[in-house]
């Protein structure tokens, strides 16, 4: 059986206890008490030193509590400020990651839409083909079969020209936009 070196048992012991000591109450007690030790009176002016109320030693004391406890005022008040400015700093952060994954989910929405978009005016365009393509055969079927004279056939072939030629210029005009300013606006109203 091996037999284990006691300063080593030792080290391993007091590492375990040190970080399990380091919760955070235990981190408040450790400031409280520096804060005391600091902050001790007893380190200006013994008590049995200042048993007399008229002494200088007396006077002496109450000026070295009235610092210290002035002092502790200024600590706390620092440690106050401290919190806040994280607080506000965290609550900063947070505002900016969520307007990050706004910004981030608006670009990928305007980006479909891009794309929604360059797909139906291609199918707009393809559906107005077919019909103008439907339109000229059944107006070829029509001039085959000799039931309209020549020229009442260019005349609405003409027709069916001009009207694929305003029909795809109206759909060249089409144009959406996404405005995500308005998206992006944050307002209050706190009569709601």
């Amino acid at each position: 059986m091996n037999s284990t070196n006691p300063k080593a048992l030792a080290l391993i012991t007091s590492r375990g206890a040190s970080s399990a000591a380091n919760s955070p109450s235990d981190i408040v007690r450790q400031q409280r008490e520096e804060m005391d030790r600091k902050t001790d009176v007893s380190m200006v002016v013994d008590r049995k030193r200042a048993w007399n109320p008229f002494s200088k030693y007396a006077q002496t004391r109450r000026a070295a509590e009235e610092a210290a406890l002035t002092t502790r005022l200024e600590t706390f008040r620092e440690q106050l400020l401290a919190v806040r400015k994280t607080n506000e700093v965290m609550s900063r952060g947070a505002i900016a990651e969520v307007a990050i994954a706004v910004e981030d989910y608006l670009t990928r929405i305007q980006s479909e839409s891009v794309a929604n978009k360059s797909r139906f005016r291609q199918d707009a365009r393809l559906k107005l083909k077919k019909v103008f393509t439907d339109r000229l055969v059944d107006l070829q079927v029509e001039a085959e079969r000799k039931v309209i004279n020549p020229d009442m056939l260019e005349a609405m072939v003409e027709s069916a020209y001009m009207e694929f030629a305003e029909e795809s210029a109206r759909l060249g005009k089409i144009n959406v936009e996404f405005d995500k300013s308005q998206l992006l606006s944050i307002t209050f109203d706190p009569s709601r």
